[in-house]
């Protein structure tokens, strides 16, 4: 593990002092208390929203932190995957290159062989999470379009963005992925039989 905190549990007001000084949200004083909540759904990693107290200063009231998964299945997929890997990187190396709407980042730390990590945001309360169930209004799909061509359109055949190691997929989790993929897809194949129109069901076959 990193000298950081890759529990919510683990956070303390000491770590949050020194991380929102580096990240020059507040000058002088210290977080004096920290109370943390676990928010979101995540799959592979968890989320949780901490409400700070300080002494001397005033700083974010509240923040939002990003952890390895507490399961150890999903866990370890996403660390063969090299997900933590990308999404600290992207938030280090790339956000600041693309015109897409992300938090402010006051700490992103992941360790040598990309298992333990955290992410600390700016906590984007009271905005709501997607639900790919329930669909979405016009509004909502008109303003992701536009978040998606705000990455897509600063990067494309941009070498100095993708072209970073940790972006490109392991060879042994392509392989991986090849292997399963058969099996993956019968069961789709069997769960959506009557829920795809045929010729749909043949693309992805």
């Amino acid at each position: 593990m990193g000298d950081f905190p890759a529990h919510p549990g683990a956070v303390t007001a000491d770590w949050l002092t020194d991380s929102l000084n580096r990240a020059g949200a507040m000058e002088g004083g210290r977080v004096a208390s920290v109370e943390w909540v676990a928010i979101g759904t995540g799959q592979v990693g968890d989320s949780a929203r901490f409400t700070l107290g300080y002494e001397g200063v005033a700083g974010p009231p509240t923040l939002a932190g990003k952890f390895p998964a507490a399961d150890a299945t999903s866990r370890a997929t996403a660390a063969a995957f090299g997900l933590y890997i990308k999404e600290v990187g992207f938030y280090r190396e790339l956000a600041s290159l693309l015109d897409v709407r992300v938090p402010r980042v006051f700490a992103a730390e992941i360790d040598s062989v990309g298992v333990e990590f955290v992410l600390l945001f700016e906590d984007l309360g009271p905005c709501r999470q997607g639900d790919q169930l329930a669909s979405c209004s016009q509004g909502d799909a008109r303003d992701a379009i536009r978040q998606a061509a705000a990455i897509h359109a600063p990067s494309w055949n941009n070498p100095s963005i993708i072209d970073h190691e940790w972006l490109a997929m392991r060879p042994e989790a392509v392989a991986q992925v090849k292997a399963l993929f058969p099996q993956a897809h019968a069961v789709f194949a069997e769960r959506y039989a009557d829920t795809l129109e045929p010729e749909f069901m043949s693309v992805c076959a």
